[in-house]
């Protein structure tokens, strides 16, 4: 009986040890796990949204007038320009090409004298070069009725290409349009990136 005890005493110190040394190995593995995934960075954390807000250059002359329009792209609250884009000579440059939002608000108001016919103004976003059809249009049916600020907005979804250039111009009715003025905020036109399922992957990769 007693080597029979014995036998039995030797087992379990053996058992005792093995079991000390895989909780030991264990505790170690996943203390080293922990440590690898703290050093990581989070594969989201540094991305940033390719978006250009620029902002109407009024030149001191707020009447409704023709032709292309110049923009700030920095230099006023508000405006400001991503190093995905660049902006010179009234025109934008996309240098990526993707899937973006183009967007564009257009607010005038009376100048003091009380229309007397209706105007049609006409705010374009073109790509390129006047002879394709604009990518935004947004129209302003100012009515001799209305006798408050007068504001429109509209967006469009596009697939653009790299270094396509966008542009801005303003027509439509010229007499009419000298009872009414743009206001000196409110008047804007943008872009930002939109991004899809394959940008992210290769972001978390």
């Amino acid at each position: 009986m007693e080597r029979l005890d014995g036998r039995r005493s030797w087992r379990s110190a053996s058992v005792c040890a093995l079991f000390l040394v895989s909780s030991c190995f264990l505790i170690a593995s996943l203390t080293a796990l922990v440590l690898n995934l703290t050093k990581q960075t989070p594969p989201l954390q540094s991305s940033v949204v390719a978006a250009a807000h620029l902002v109407l250059k009024l030149n001191g002359n707020t009447s409704i007038h023709r032709g292309m329009l110049d923009w700030f792209d920095r230099e006023v609250q508000g405006a400001f320009l991503e190093s995905s884009f660049e902006y010179n000579s009234q025109k934008l440059k996309i240098k990526n090409a993707g899937l973006y939002c183009i967007y564009a608000q257009i607010n005038v108001e009376l100048r003091g004298h009380h229309p007397t016919k209706e105007a049609d103004t006409v705010l374009s976003i073109h790509r390129k070069n006047e002879a394709n059809p604009a990518l935004l249009t947004l129209h302003l049916h100012l009515s001799d009725r209305v006798k408050k600020p007068y504001t429109n907005y509209t967006s469009q979804i596009y697939q653009l290409s790299s270094n396509d250039v966008l542009y801005g111009t303003l027509e439509g009715s010229t007499e009419e349009d000298y009872h009414w003025a743009l206001k000196e905020y409110g008047n804007f036109f943008g872009v930002f990136r939109i991004n899809d399922s394959n940008d992210l992957i290769n972001e978390v990769n």
